[in-house]
């Protein structure tokens, strides 16, 4: 199974089901991900964990079968990362930025879980709630959602956000 064919039939659809909110969502990442590689590295790293996740009864993964690849999606989006924010004097796309961080922030910690952590207590009926059975219990990198707070204060807070869904997935 693709990554892609991944996001659009459980990860994205999963977000929100009452609306069309994952087609939107979707239309918009990949036309951005498809403009830049930090988007696409850290969207495909992101799914690529969340689909290993959702294979693995239980949640919990001592070697993840997509490792490699997905450790080489997280330093490309690292290098693709570091290099914009060396070069500010040529702007960037804030929202782009953000969703990256996200990713690497939501991502960072997920197979640190321990045997004696517990689980999610969003478990059955909720299972297609929004994904709160995965990531309603995950500890976040929290190197990572402070420098997503920084972007965000520095740039005028959320309001200023302009691409679809982002405003919401950060709430």
């Amino acid at each position: 199974m693709s990554i892609n064919n991944i996001g659009i039939t459980s990860l994205w659809s999963g977000l929100r089901t009452q609306d069309n909110f994952p087609r939107r969502f979707y239309q918009t990442w990949v036309l951005l991900a498809s403009q830049s590689r930090l988007v696409f590295h850290t969207t495909i790293f992101g799914a690529s964990i969340h689909y290993d996740l959702i294979s693995t009864p239980g949640h919990l993964i001592n070697y993840p079968p997509h490792l490699k690849e997905q450790l080489r999606h997280k330093n490309l989006a690292i290098k693709e990362l570091r290099e914009i924010l060396s070069h500010t004097e040529n702007g960037y796309q804030l929202d782009s930025l953000i969703y990256a961080v996200l990713h690497l922030a939501v991502n960072e910690r997920v197979f640190v879980m321990g045997p004696d952590k517990d689980g999610s207590p969003f478990q059955p009926p909720l299972q297609g709630g929004q994904w709160l059975d995965i990531y309603g219990s995950r500890t976040y990198d929290p190197m990572h959602w402070k420098a997503a707070q920084t972007l965000l204060n520095n740039h005028g807070g959320i309001r200023n956000l302009k691409s679809f869904g982002l405003a919401y997935i950060l709430t």
